[in-house]
């Protein structure tokens, strides 16, 4: 086998730790293995402190600050004891699937699904398991690498210093065919599946009888520096919001994030609202959704270092087909207002 491609430089590293997820030669056809090493950088490395949840492992330094935080590499996989070498400042963790599984725990598209039909919002963390979220992310910053993510031109967009309210680097990618971006047709996949299920189960009713679209991803990530969104609704159900769309998903790649990083997803009330609904941080391999036609307005706060994250937004296709009919702005189906 051909060694996977690097990463984009820095994707794996920051403030003294890198990080890789390593397949293990399966010992069984159907076994699950994955090593995750993590190397402690500089002098002197001490070993950093684990929390593992059952669906993401949680790193912070020896006096417990945190450092990062993954989504598990697989569902129902179990961590060996971890192994440290201080001559090499290396702390390697195996993950395994246990020969005989216990009762599954609600997935993450199950328990977002709950969410959404008790109130309207939720998210899930590892909707993308660990190897999963990076090969999302190393595509989202090749794509910015090679110029393909820019800074938009309409009036509210520009860069932190012009006070613009939209400061992200983004793209609408109409052409997802490619091997390349496989790890974005995994998280298509993956939230059609979840629309699927919220249609079986009839559970959220601004959902049901319409001809659910799902539209062009957009990928996009806000450099640092203070970039932010301000305030604003998705969509609207009439004037220049009636965009069609029905419901937003944000699945976010950030394994570093901090809470003094910022760039958190604020959802609000109402444009006025003082209080806020809740803050969702952007962790990695996890899926933020909400409905937004009238529904949620939201901002995303302040970012201080590079956030990245991937949104699909799903329309009424019935109402796009009439906006494509009216003009020609439908391109990407973006709209005002992503």
């Amino acid at each position: 086998k051909a060694p996977p491609a690097s990463p984009p430089e820095g994707l794996r590293e920051r403030g003294g730790m890198r990080y890789e997820w390593r397949p293990v030669e399966a010992l069984a056809a159907d076994a699950v293995a994955w090593d995750l090493l993590l190397e402690v950088l500089g002098e002197a490395p001490q070993c950093p402190l684990l929390e593992i949840s059952e669906v993401q492992v949680r790193i912070a330094d020896a006096s417990g600050r945190p450092l990062l935080c993954l989504p598990l590499p697989a569902a129902g996989v179990e961590a060996g004891a971890p192994r440290w070498s201080k001559r090499s400042g290396m702390l390697t963790l195996r993950f395994e699937a246990p020969s005989s599984l216990p009762a599954p725990a609600p997935s993450a598209s199950e328990a977002l699904a709950r969410q959404l039909a008790d109130r309207g919002w939720g998210f899930a963390d590892g909707f993308l398991s660990g190897p999963e979220a990076d090969a999302l992310q190393d595509y989202v910053f090749s794509q910015r690498a090679s110029g393909n993510l820019r800074v938009g031109r309409a009036g509210h967009e520009g860069n932190t210093a012009s006070g613009a309210t939209k400061n992200d680097e983004y793209t609408f990618l109409d052409d997802a065919s490619g091997s390349a971006a496989e790890p974005l047709r995994v998280l298509a996949r993956r939230c059609n599946r979840l629309l699927a299920q919220l249609s079986r189960d009839h559970s959220v009713p601004e959902l049901q009888g319409l001809n659910l679209t799902q539209g062009h991803p957009m990928l996009a990530v806000y450099p640092g520096d203070g970039a932010r969104y301000g305030r604003h609704y998705d969509s609207t159900s009439s004037g220049r919001g009636d965009n069609g769309r029905v419901l937003t998903l944000l699945c976010y790649l950030n394994p570093f994030w901090r809470e003094e990083d910022g760039g958190s997803l604020r959802l609000l009330s109402t444009l006025s609202d003082e209080q806020g609904v809740a803050d969702v941080a952007p962790l990695h391999g996890r899926v933020a959704a909400f409905l937004c036609r009238d529904k949620f307005p939201h901002e995303v706060l302040p970012a201080r270092w590079r956030r990245a994250a991937v949104t699909l937004w799903y329309y009424d296709g019935n109402r796009l087909s009439e906006r494509c009919e009216k003009g020609p702005d439908i391109e990407g189906f973006a709209f005002e207002g992503g």
